[in-house]
């Protein structure tokens, strides 16, 4: 008999915000961002969280377009308003992610390990980018109360403050 090697069930794909997909950009009237989403097996759609993050990391790092179209075998094309959510939340996205790469690490212990520290609320701001896809918090402040709420009773009473200055310093 032999042993199967590696893990035994399929793990789903996570809804991170590294997710990226294989895209151009076309010129018609208009810039348009083409995506290929043939070789994804989730929903084509930009109320999919996985989908939702490939396109925000394309956006992160590129130019604005005016349309967005999802490719597979019926295409799906966003404008206007769902486009503008899409490039206000990508562009938030490619400002933590200097903040994260800006951070030096904290020299005291309990700041390292606190769930407020600055490492660990830009990554969980980055994540909450994602996790309502098409609906980004509108505001840092609001982004902030959404970190909160996901800090548990454990941390320092100085988190709140620590939360907000991080968020608020334009990291």
């Amino acid at each position: 008999m032999r042993h199967q090697q590696g893990p035994t069930k399929r793990m789903a794909p996570s809804a991170s915000p590294e997710t990226c997909c294989s895209h151009e950009y076309l010129e018609d009237d208009d810039l348009v961002l083409s995506i290929d989403c043939n070789a994804c097996a989730g929903a084509h759609d930009l109320s999919n969280q996985r989908c939702y993050a490939g396109v925000l990391n394309i956006l992160a790092s590129g130019a604005q377009p005016d349309s967005i179209v999802l490719r597979r075998y019926i295409d799906k094309r966003y404008r206007e308003d769902a486009v503008k959510t899409a490039v206000l939340a990508a562009s938030e996205l490619a400002s933590l992610r200097r903040g994260i790469a800006a951070l030096d690490p904290p020299s005291d212990r309990r700041c390292r390990t606190c769930p407020a520290s600055a490492h660990r609320v830009l990554l969980q701001a980055r994540l909450r980018l994602v996790e309502r896809p098409m609906s980004p918090p509108v505001s840092r402040a609001a982004m902030a109360d959404l970190i909160l709420q996901g800090i548990t009773a454990d941390a320092c009473e100085k988190a709140p403050a620590c939360v907000s200055k991080i968020l608020q310093s334009g990291a």
